[in-house]
């Protein structure tokens, strides 16, 4: 089984009816309120074309759609997912505005300078290799694009303080470390939201 087989393995979990009941349409901490603080952080606007990077069942990418009447590319590793977010993109008549696609955040199947902005939410942990997700992320960013990241963090003394968030610029000199993990050169990380740790 290749890494993509066993991101996809993980992610259809997620996608199945028990996946549904434990966690809903949003998959992440913090649900849509943490999505729009992500949003507001880049100045989301309708001139942007969004990433969303592990969509999942496309709650975030529909909502931020709709709110801000930007173009927005789902992609997720979940085959089992996407059929669910185009359903509700074609349910909410959104479909002109979001459209969702298989892939693996490590190979990225769009050219360069591509989108705007991206996001991408509680799901960097499940990457196998996180510095070929943030690389191919940077690289369909255009200069001076925006990538919002969230995720968790966990203590040893067993208290999760809760998310974080992290805003990028693609294209800025090299990357101070970041708090949602190492650095990376040409992003430049600025910590935003949340108590990492």
């Amino acid at each position: 089984m290749d890494k993509y087989s066993s991101l996809s393995c993980c992610a259809d979990l997620y996608a199945s009816p028990l996946g549904k009941l434990l966690l809903g349409n949003s998959w992440h901490p913090g649900g849509l309120a943490l999505t729009r603080a992500l949003a507001e952080s880049i100045n989301l606007s309708m001139e942007d074309r969004l990433l969303d990077v592990a969509c999942g069942r496309g709650a975030s990418a529909l909502m931020l759609a709709q709110v801000y009447k930007c173009q927005v590319v789902g992609i997720d590793a979940s085959t089992t997912a996407l059929e669910y977010a185009r359903k509700e993109a074609t349910r909410y008549r959104l479909d002109e505005f979001v459209t969702f696609r298989e892939g693996d955040a490590t190979c990225l199947a769009f050219p360069d300078c591509t989108f705007t902005a991206a996001i991408c939410e509680c799901a960097t942990t499940l990457f196998a290799d996180k510095g070929a997700a943030l690389s191919e992320t940077a690289r369909v960013l255009r200069r001076g694009g925006h990538l919002a990241l969230s995720g968790n963090s966990y203590r040893s003394d067993g208290c999760v303080p809760g998310g974080y968030g992290a805003f990028a610029r693609a294209g800025a000199p090299p990357a101070r470390h970041c708090a949602a993990g190492s650095a990376h050169p040409g992003i430049d990380c600025h910590a935003r939201a949340g108590t990492p740790s």
